[in-house]
């Protein structure tokens, strides 16, 4: 009985596909994109190329704020230059130089606001690669052990490898690169804590205001 069935299946199979062949190939060339057999493309002209914008100043409205808000640093410039134009009704020559004006006032003191930065990457810097001599390295651990810390000196066996100065080192290096370590971490946490319970507190407020 299946094996009856099976054949009667591959019949029909048979009789159809020429017919679904033929139905399906005038379709297939009406959807097809593009084809090698098609002509050549056209090609712009020399007159269409000198209507291309180059600068930011060129674009139009619409492709002016939507190259904004993709966050093109000219188009943001060229948005801000048109709004002194509408705004003081003034030409472009002099709108752009006013908007040169507010970016030079604007990064006038913005040194003195990175030195705080420029001090705690240079710290850190020093701090993280200083380490390793003042842990491994001998002769910068017996100048520190003899300025700083004063403790006995192993003896010359003792410290033949960087791993055997390392060991000698950690008695006074251990105490202090952990607390500097759980400092770290504790202000990470008092931060992140603060900003979490400030972002409750702004939402419960929000909440109940609105």
């Amino acid at each position: 009985m299946q094996k009856l069935a099976r054949t009667a299946f591959s019949n029909s199979l048979r009789t159809v596909r020429p017919t679904l062949s033929k139905s399906m190939a005038p379709r297939a060339n009406q959807f097809r994109f593009m084809s090698t057999e098609d002509e050549t493309p056209s090609r712009p002209t020399a007159n269409e190329v000198q209507l291309l914008p180059r600068h930011a100043s060129e674009y139009s409205a619409e492709l002016l704020i939507s190259a904004a808000l993709h966050g093109d640093d000219d188009a943001i410039r060229e948005r801000l230059v048109r709004e002194v134009m509408r705004v003081d009704s003034v030409e472009w020559k002099e709108a752009s130089n006013i908007v040169d004006v507010v970016r030079d006032t604007n990064q006038s003191g913005l040194l003195a606001v990175k030195f705080p930065y420029y001090i705690g990457i240079t710290v850190g810097f020093v701090s993280a690669w200083g380490c390793l001599p003042l842990v491994f390295d001998l002769p910068t651990a017996e100048w520190f052990n003899t300025a700083y810390v004063t403790t006995e000196h192993p003896q010359p066996e003792d410290v033949e490898t960087w791993l055997e100065v390392g060991a000698w080192t950690w008695n006074w290096m251990e105490p202090l690169l952990g607390t500097i370590s759980f400092q770290l971490l504790a202000l990470q946490c008092k931060f992140f804590l603060l900003q979490l319970i400030l972002f409750f507190y702004y939402s419960s407020l929000l909440s109940y205001l609105l």
